[in-house]
């Protein structure tokens, strides 16, 4: 077993990082014991070297009579797949090496083989790659052959007839793929175990340093000046596609006999104590998500639909945030509890897998304060983004605040980009990268088939980019040392730079939501209607007839109208008359007929105020210009029959006649009957003596 000595204490410990002095150590490596032969067999047992006794005293375990005791094989040769990336020293580049094979981009997938002694690299084709290539060349095929035959036409062989060009497409797409294929399959490039120089594995890839000659190189025997072969030196930096393939093959590597240099485990080693003597406990990312499954679970007691599909309605009663609620109604406790209701179960699932994922990390390079500062800051900012650009839309969700957690992860890693191990930060920038990209394609693709089925978007994109933003922001401005000196002594600054941000996002957002949602009609009618109907909120007659009020003071004919309806029954608002007549009279003068109606009845009835024959006829007068239906007849009868006798109104026989006659064209028969007796007293002529 190889074992490592620290240069400052003196001990020897299995890794190169040394726990009492918390440092990595210089990569020396001393054997086990000074009394090991040049063969690399361990020593034979003496006085001096012998087990203790009590082990001796133990037999080796027997599975059952007669076996033999189990040993346990330790692998020397393994093979997984992965991505690499070999360069050679070149003084002209300005890094200094230059690449000679790769297999980053996803258009190829490479192989390492270690075992026999020697390391084996091949590459093939991946599968995408392949399939698209079919479908280019598919493609290409067609056009060609279809040119081909338009150009050509009778002079093409018989061969080539409408029927055969399909098959010979499909066999020109099949054969480029193939072909790609084969040239990729075709590389191969053997490393033997005695050219490694320093093999270095981390949490996510093996580095491994090459000293090779030219005449290796290139596969002859061409010796360079001084009759010598050149000496070249490589890298070779393998990223298997699983993080457990990785300490697979460093165990077969160390199973072979080379030393490696395991610097993931002391670097994260490290990083873990500086993490915890930064921030000793995490407590807030488990608070959050408690009380985001504790919601959840309280929403599907009481209602068992919460779990799968929960209706608008029932979303609004648990705080969700919508335009008209938030803004208009000046409910802005929702612009927080938005951030802790969920629409499902996998709607929750996913965002807590993400938050427990990035937010332990996070919480202790922020602090716990400083975090749960940034995460509600975040929630609120996107929630704020997305009443600004979609007021309309019922927004829940953690969403927009776990997008600011990663938004900040990059934010801090941008201002103390020392503090995180490369791999541990690329990992989660990894993991916060799919998250985004998930969060995005799901967000447009479910956009586009709302949008074609005539409704409202049913994830708000708005509100993972206000997250994300406001997190860029935050984390930058409260990313702290995790020294603990530096890190108390910056505590203050940052505190007043992350207040400032915050104060500045709220001013930059609140006066456009406020003005855009204060004063909006259509808000007054959405929250009019939810309230009279008890839809999202407690049903309330006196908030009903507020914001019906508010719609109807900006000109809103449907709510003038119903308003002094609901004025004139005293529904939900005490009684009033005036105030019904008012409301109906600003609707009747924008010519609604159901005003005039009204207006017209209750003159010529005198239902709770004096008769008034003149206002009476005026609005049915109007009524019949903009051509009344059947609901006049009674009224339109009523005043021919007054003008006929004088009642109410100066007696004018012509002007009788007039309203009887419209009504009797409709087909009243009342109306008919009334003509045709003024028309028999009229033939008979006036009494004798008149």
């Amino acid at each position: 077993m190889n074992m490592f000595t620290c240069a400052k204490c003196g001990g020897e410990w299995p890794e190169n990082y040394c726990p009492q002095c918390s440092q990595t150590i210089d990569r020396t490596i001393l054997p086990q014991s000074s009394t090991a032969p040049a063969n690399g067999l361990p020593p034979p047992l003496s006085a001096s070297n012998a087990p203790p006794t009590d082990w001796q005293a133990v037999p080796p375990k027997i599975t059952s009579l007669g076996e033999s005791p189990q040993i346990a094989v330790k692998p020397t040769e393994i093979s997984c797949d992965g991505n690499f990336l070999v360069s050679q020293l070149d003084a002209r580049k300005r890094s200094g090496y230059r690449t000679v094979a790769s297999t980053r981009g996803g258009l190829t997938i490479g192989n390492i083989y270690a075992g026999a002694g020697a390391i084996v690299l091949r590459k093939r084709a991946s599968f995408a790659v392949s399939v698209l290539l079919f479908i280019i060349s598919l493609v290409g095929a067609g056009l060609l052959l279809a040119l081909a035959n338009a150009i050509l036409g009778s002079r093409l062989p018989q061969i080539f007839t409408p029927e055969c060009m399909v098959p010979a497409a499909l066999i020109i797409a099949s054969g480029i793929p193939a072909a790609v294929a084969w040239r990729v399959g075709r590389f191969q490039r053997t490393i033997e175990i005695n050219e490694l120089t320093r093999v270095e594995a981390g949490i996510t890839q093996v580095r491994f340093e090459i000293q090779r000659s030219s005449a290796a190189e290139v596969g002859s025997t061409t010796i360079a000046g001084g009759g010598y072969p050149t000496e070249m030196s490589e890298k070779l930096i393998f990223s298997p596609f699983k993080e457990k393939l990785t300490t697979e093959l460093v165990q077969v590597l160390q199973n072979l006999g080379i030393p490696v240099h395991e610097r993931g485990k002391a670097e994260q080693a490290e990083f873990a104590q500086r993490l915890s003597d930064a921030t000793p406990r995490a407590w807030v990312t488990p608070v959050i998500l408690g009380i985001n499954v504790i919601v959840f679970l309280w929403m599907g007691v009481s209602d068992s639909g919460a779990f799968q599909n929960p209706s608008i309605n029932f979303l609004l009663r648990w705080g969700a945030d919508f335009g008209p609620l938030t803004v208009t109604g000046q409910q802005w406790w929702r612009l927080l509890t938005c951030c802790f209701v969920h629409g499902g179960f996998f709607h929750i699932l996913f965002n807590m897998l993400a938050l427990w994922q990035a937010g332990r990390t996070v919480e202790k390079l922020l602090g716990n304060w400083f975090f749960l500062a940034v995460y509600l800051g975040c929630g609120l900012v996107g929630s704020l983004t997305s009443i600004y650009f979609q007021p309309q839309l019922v927004s829940v969700g953690a969403s927009g605040a776990i997008f600011g957690v990663y938004g900040a992860l990059l934010g801090y890693s941008v201002r103390q980009h020392e503090a995180m191990p490369r791999e541990i930060r690329n990992n989660l920038i990894k993991f916060g990268a799919v998250f985004v990209l998930y969060n995005v394609i799901s967000g447009i693709n479910s956009f586009v088939q709302s949008m074609s089925q005539g409704q409202g978007p049913h994830i708000d994109l708005a509100a993972h980019a206000g997250g994300l933003v406001s997190g860029l922001l935050f984390g930058f401005m409260a990313g702290r040392p995790l020294e603990l000196a530096s890190r108390r002594a910056a505590t203050k600054q940052q505190a007043l730079q992350l207040a400032g941000s915050m104060v500045a996002m709220a001013v930059l957002l609140f006066p456009p939501v406020f003005r855009n949602g204060q004063h909006s009609l259509g808000n007054y009618r959405e929250l009019a209607g939810r309230y009279a109907a008890g839809e999202g909120v407690a049903k309330d007659s006196a908030s009903f007839a507020y914001w019906l009020q508010r719609a109807a003071e900006l000109g809103d004919v449907s709510a003038q109208k119903t308003l002094g309806a609901i004025y004139y029954r005293g529904e939900g608002v005490e009684k009033n008359i005036d105030e019904a007549i008012r409301w109906m009279t600003k609707a009747a003068e924008q010519n609604d007929t159901d005003a005039e109606k009204f207006l017209a009845g209750i003159y010529f009835s005198g239902q709770g105020v004096p008769i008034n024959t003149p206002e009476g006829i005026k609005w049915l007068t109007k009524l019949s210009d903009q051509g009344a239906d059947q609901d006049c007849n009674d009224i339109e009868k009523a005043l021919g029959l007054a003008y006929c006798s004088g009642t109410g109104v100066p007696q004018n026989l012509a002007e009788g006649v007039k309203w009887l006659t419209k009504v009797a064209n409709r087909g009243d028969e009342d109306a008919q009957a009334k003509l045709r007796a003024l028309g028999s007293a009229a033939a008979a002529g006036p009494p004798n003596g008149q």
